[in-house]
């Protein structure tokens, strides 16, 4: 009895520490290259920078690069990577990939006028323009909605028609791609502005006796610097007020099935139990195209200035550690 309890706690033992070694090995695999790129150690390999799980350009990027269709017609996917740091921001994501040597990540497009310290690469040879993106020849181009519970009412509807309208007009300041002429919206367009006049001034007939005087909006952190643009000019021609906040997709399509916003922020198109079980409407606000992007490091040293599509989906796939293409 006391042998086979020994034994018993010998094996016991012996699994604990494998589990162990197992865990230290991983940590190792993880950290090392961490450790060398904040150093500024030469590496030969990726460090891999991701958004959190609901961020919608996360969403974006699994759909358009982790997924593809092979050439029997069926459709593939692979998971990225544990091994990979999370930020819960498009620009958490930048100032990682600017500061570690080896960075290499994913963000919108609409961030990257204001920043040197990345460099977005070409994709297949292609950059990320307003013309690649509005052709469809760039592969991560994307829709920015704005969503609302039920159909919108009266005051939510008058500001998501004066941005798809009038609101066009400040899109390409904030750096993103406004809707170009005869553009065919993916989800609803406003038909109409019930009290509101384009181009009148005052804009606002006072009449319809709206209510609330203020409308609350969140969710994506890539529409926050439009939706924040949008709110001070709407208030300028109507001085009606828009409380604008961040959070990230998934955060804006919760708290507009919670009703905590009247509208919703989201930078990927709504998943089919949001739209039904959820009761969500979206709206189509403008147009954005998702950037690789690497540091400086990789880019004007390594002389790593284009990827292709399948080279980005094994990168992160395989995580940090992955070793850069060969030439």
């Amino acid at each position: 009895m006391k042998d086979s309890l020994l034994v018993g706690l010998i094996d016991r033992g012996e699994k604990q520490m494998k589990k162990r070694l197992v865990w230290i090995l991983m940590m190792i695999c993880i950290i090392a290259p961490l450790l060398i790129a904040s150093c500024g150690g030469e590496s030969s390999a990726f460090v891999v920078i991701n958004r959190e799980s609901g961020s919608g350009t996360r969403d974006t990027f699994e759909e358009k690069v982790m997924t593809w269709t092979n050439d029997a017609g069926l459709r593939n996917s692979k998971q990225i990577s544990i091994r990979s740091e999370q930020y819960d921001s498009t620009q958490g994501v930048i100032n990682a990939v600017a500061t570690i040597n080896d960075g290499i990540g994913y963000v919108s497009a609409g961030f990257l006028s204001n920043t040197t310290s990345v460099k977005a690469v070409t994709i297949d040879g292609i950059a990320c323009t307003k013309e690649t993106v509005l052709n469809g020849s760039y592969p991560l181009a994307r829709v920015l909605y704005f969503i609302t519970k039920g159909e919108a009412n009266d005051a939510e509807k008058a500001f998501i028609y004066w941005v798809q309208n009038d609101g066009q007009n400040f899109v390409e300041d904030e750096h993103y791609f406004r809707f170009p002429d005869g553009y065919k919206f993916v989800e609803t367009k406003v038909a109409a502005n019930p009290g509101y006049q384009m181009g009148s001034d005052p804009v606002l007939d006072m009449t319809g006796g709206w209510t609330p005087n203020t409308l609350s909006e969140g969710g994506s952190t890539t529409v926050f610097p439009l939706a924040d643009r949008w709110s001070k000019e709407y208030k300028k021609v109507t001085g009606r007020n828009v409380i604008v906040a961040g959070g990230g997709s998934g955060t804006g399509v919760q708290s507009t099935i919670e009703g905590l916003v009247d509208i919703g922020a989201i930078s990927r198109d709504l998943f089919s139990n949001e739209r039904v079980g959820g009761d969500l409407i979206p709206y189509d606000i403008a147009i954005d195209g998702v950037a690789i992007i690497v540091s400086s490091h990789l880019y004007d040293d390594l002389g790593i200035t284009n990827l292709t599509l399948e080279q980005v989906r094994n990168i992160f796939a395989g995580g940090t550690g992955t070793p850069f293409p060969t030439k």
